[in-house]
């Protein structure tokens, strides 16, 4: 079994900042947040290790600040393997999901309107060899 708490700093984004041919600052004004997991290993035979998981991911972006980065909290649904190929390489492959609560957007900057919704999913698929010396 494995369990993680997390704290994110994201305080420290305050700003996002454009130079260049237009000059603009947009307030992000984002919160720090936690991550909350949960997960197993299982050890199949000597060759083959299982993993399977669950995390809450809350967002950063206050609702008064959510400008063009749709984000929002978000459950994380995860599973993998790892095969020993050798006695010094491993083969790890893994599959995540995440769930990703809807968010809304309403902002007036300059005279103009943003108005919408979002609804995202995240789909994650990833490969590993290791090898050791």
């Amino acid at each position: 079994m494995l369990a993680d708490i997390t704290w994110m700093g994201w305080s420290d984004f305050d700003k996002l900042a454009i130079e260049g041919t237009v000059n603009k600052t947009t307030p992000e004004n984002w919160d720090d947040s936690m991550r909350y997991s949960l997960g197993v290993n299982y050890h199949l035979n000597s060759e083959i290790t299982l993993r399977g998981g669950i995390a809450y991911d809350e967002t950063p972006v206050p609702d008064t600040y959510r400008t063009r980065i749709p984000d929002e909290s978000r459950t994380w649904l995860a599973f993998g393997a790892q095969y020993k190929l050798t006695k010094q390489g491993m083969l790890d492959v893994g599959y995540a999901h995440l769930f990703v609560k809807d968010s809304s957007l309403y902002s007036t900057d300059n005279g103009t309107l943003l108005d919408g919704s979002y609804e995202n999913s995240v789909d994650i698929i990833s490969a590993q060899y290791a090898h050791s010396f």
